[in-house]
């Protein structure tokens, strides 16, 4: 099994049901207090894909919440009109990450299409 079967399962299944034990061979599912049947190990593999998808596509979302801080110092200058050369530099640098990382973020949503 996934040796994030928890996270995985608690991402599927946010209200429980069920109990993840690591015997020493890996986590399982423990117990299966819920209606809906217990997922088979290729349910959980495909979960898992998905559950790292949504996880990397949060990543993405901090870094690019995280580049829009960083330009701040230079656009304010760049609208006051004293921008200098290494303002300009840093934003191109800035704008190449973030493209690089929305990029990412499509694929990954063309992947799970």
């Amino acid at each position: 099994m996934t040796r994030n079967l928890g996270e995985i399962l608690a991402w599927k299944y946010p209200d429980g049901g069920f109990v993840v034990q690591d015997d020493g061979n890996g986590p399982n599912i423990k117990a299966w207090t819920r209606k809906d049947a217990k997922p088979s190990a290729a349910q959980i593999e495909a979960w898992a894909t998905a559950y790292a998808a949504h996880q990397r596509r949060l990543a993405i979302l901090r870094e690019l919440a995280e580049l829009d801080i960083q330009s701040i110092r230079a656009v304010r200058a760049k609208q006051a009109g004293n921008a200098t050369e290494q303002d300009d530099a840093r934003l191109a640098s800035i704008e190449s990450q973030a493209q690089a990382l929305r990029q990412e973020m499509c694929s990954i949503n063309e992947s799970l299409a």
